[in-house]
Formats: C-alpha cells, structure tokens, sequence
C-alpha cells in the first residue's frame, strides 16, 4: 500500500437541528457547521449536533481532490480497504452536542435486540446497529446515568401506587417491579404524582439539590406531568467538568440535560425513550431491552491518561477512544483502521511523511487507515482524534 496516496481529508459535518439544541450561534456544533449551512444555504435555529462520520441519517461530506465535496459514505465505498482497512462501513461515529434543554430519558438497545427490533419494525429502529456510547465533557455537562442506589425512597409522592415493591429488596429485582408498576400508570396519575413533587419541593427550605432545581424548571413545560420527571431522583445526576467523560453502555438509561461534549459511538442509531420527550415512547420494550440494576456513581466517570501533552481516554467495553491533543507535538495513540480529527479553535500542522497539512480554526479531518501520520503540531487550541482502540 502506497501511504503517500492516502492524506488528510477535510470534512464537513451534517448538522441535526432537534429542539432541544442551543440557538447559539457561538455554540460548538454552530462553528462547526458553518460552512456547511453557508454553502448550503440551510437555515438553523438550534444546533444540536454536528455528524462527522458516514451514517445514513446525517453523512458527512468530503472534500475531493478535484475541489468538490461528496458524502465520506460514497468516497469510502470507493476504496474500503485503503480507506477502512477493511470492507463495510465505518464503525464508529464522532459528534459534537451542544445542549440547550434537557433530552429524552433514553435507552439503546444491545447488538442482538438492535438486529431483532430493525428487522420488525425499520421505521423506528432505522439500523441493526448497537449504540454503546461516550461522553467527553468540552464544558460543564450534567446529564442522568444509570439508576442509583435507594432512588425510590426519594419519592415519597410515588409510595401510594406501588403495592408492594417497597417490600422487595434494593436493588435490580425492585427496580424491574418499580417499571412495571410505571408501565401501567395513567396520564392523570402522572399528574398528580408530579404535582405533589413540586408542591413539596416549592415549600422545602433552600437550598435545593441540582435534580430539585431541575424539576422545578422543568415545570413550565409538562405542566401536567410526565414520567420522565421521576427519573430524576431514580437515575444517578452527574456533572462533568471539562475533560472529564463517561461510557453509557446499550440497556442503561440517561438523559443529557446542559452544557457541550464530544461523543464516540458505534454506528448506531436506534434510541427507545421513556420520557421528556414529544416523540413516540417506547415504554412496552423498556422490559425487554432496559437495564435495572443500580450503578455506583464512584464508577462511573472516566478522566482519561496523560498521553504526552494531551490526555487520552481509552473505553475499553466500547472498543473505542479519544485523544485529545493541546499545545505540543505529538505521536497519535495507537489505533485500528481510520481515525476521525476535529479541531476546536486550534492552530495545527499534520504531518505524513515529507508532506504536511494546515488545521485551523474549527476544522474536521478524515485520516485514512492506509494513511501514515508522523506527528501533529498544535499551536494552541485543541484536536480532538476519534478511532478504534489498537
């Protein structure tokens, strides 16, 4: 293989414009995506995520020898093994989510169930695809994960409904009886349920914890409820800082609720919601593709290793890392097949070979597999580099 054919290959993300994405034109996926809707002429209001991979549903698109852009799909499929180091698509994805308003309470099915809900019903599950899933904070994030341990003894305004799962010890066992109970509840028990919550919480003294305050917010847009609202005392509430992340494996719930991250993926996109959400529910599969035992928050975030003048985060059950590079030179971790760069008000040189390319401003890059990086330079700012785990 000739690794002088294969260079850096500008990119420009697909833009997903869902509600719940920040109206600012200063955001991440904003900057990013700029260029694209310039060139496109695509009004946006939100932007909510920026795409830089190959999926169906929001491809990137790729800049071409000769000066034109086609989607990396169809440049992939052109020469997968230079380009992949193998047949097949791309097996990971890589975006940026800038979050104005919570999402959904979600879950995503495993490898298997994926495969088994796409065949039987391709309208809501668009791939057989799994979507194990990670996290890196770009600024404070805060986001639901993972029941926690004794949630429901923070609901006391639930108590009433629950026959008796109180009885049943903590733990998964209780929580799979808690879902069926919720399973069978009515809108109007929703109802009251969550204004009995927010009674309480409005008379409790100051100060109140984030997940109060949250319910509260939230109050002016379910103002009838919604079962998404329990889930805040039954899930784990985390706040990343900046350079922290987090691994959420299929079968576990969460919900993204502020701030701006880089996510890694696999190339799924098939998302079952329980709550907070406008979009059909999927509360008859929660059974059958959630999980229900409580995860310890000590456990759950990843601060990545010292990886010469950058840190590196290496999620190991995802088969799938981030290196982030800040002012310095450097030798990229080792990864398997291609990687994805993308550059956040950064100043950078990619060196392959005796050739080299400029990276400037909010840029994204493909790096071939049959591509042979030397070194990258950064100036200042950061580079963000995407693959698969060596």
């Amino acid at each position: 293989m000739n690794a002088l054919k294969y260079r850096p290959i500008r990119l420009r993300p697909a833009i997903q414009d869902y509600d719940w994405g920040l109206a600012d034109e200063g955001s991440l996926v904003a900057r990013h995506t700029a260029e694209a809707r310039r060139e496109q002429g695509l009004k946006v209001k939100q932007y909510a995520e920026a795409w830089f991979g190959a999926h169906p549903k929001g491809c990137a698109l790729a800049l071409t020898t000769g000066g034109s852009f086609l989607p990396l799909a169809d440049l992939i499929a052109s020469d997968p093994l230079g380009y992949l180091g193998q047949t097949g698509i791309l097996q990971f994805q890589a975006k940026f989510l800038s979050i104005g308003k919570p999402l959904s309470i979600q879950l995503h099915p495993d490898e298997e169930r994926a495969a088994k809900l796409h065949a039987e019903n391709k309208d809501d599950y668009p791939d057989p695809f799994p979507k194990h899933e990670a996290g890196l904070a770009l600024t404070d994030v805060e986001l639901l994960y993972g029941y926690r341990v004794g949630g429901l003894k923070l609901l006391p305004e639930l108590w009433p409904y629950l026959g008796g799962v109180q009885d049943i010890a903590e733990g998964e066992a209780q929580y799979r009886a808690l879902w069926n109970v919720l399973e069978r509840l009515r809108a109007e028990d929703f109802e009251t349920i969550c204004g009995r919550l927010s009674q309480r919480l409005k008379q409790k003294a100051e100060p109140r914890t984030p997940e109060e305050q949250w319910v509260l917010k939230l109050e002016e847009a379910y103002p009838r409820g919604d079962i998404g609202i329990l889930f805040f005392f039954l899930l784990n509430y985390l706040r990343l800082k900046p350079g922290q992340a987090v691994e959420i494996p299929t079968k576990r719930k969460h919900a993204y609720l502020s701030g701006e991250l880089a996510e890694i993926m696999l190339p799924g996109d098939n998302v079952i919601r329980v709550g907070l959400t406008p979009k059909k529910k999927h509360l008859a599969e929660i059974a059958v593709s959630g999980e229900f035992s409580p995860i310890p928050v000590g456990e759950t975030v990843v601060n990545g290793s010292v990886l010469g003048s950058g840190r590196h985060y290496a999620f190991q059950h995802l088969g799938l890392g981030v290196h982030r590079l800040e002012a310095g030179e450097h030798s990229l971790a080792p990864s398997q097949g291609p990687r994805i760069l993308v550059s956040i008000d950064a100043s950078a040189e990619i060196r392959f070979g005796s050739e080299r390319t400029a990276v400037e401003g909010d840029q994204s890059y493909f790096l071939p597999h049959g591509m042979e990086v030397s070194t990258i330079n950064v100036r200042n700012g950061t580079l963000l580099c995407f693959g698969k785990l060596r």
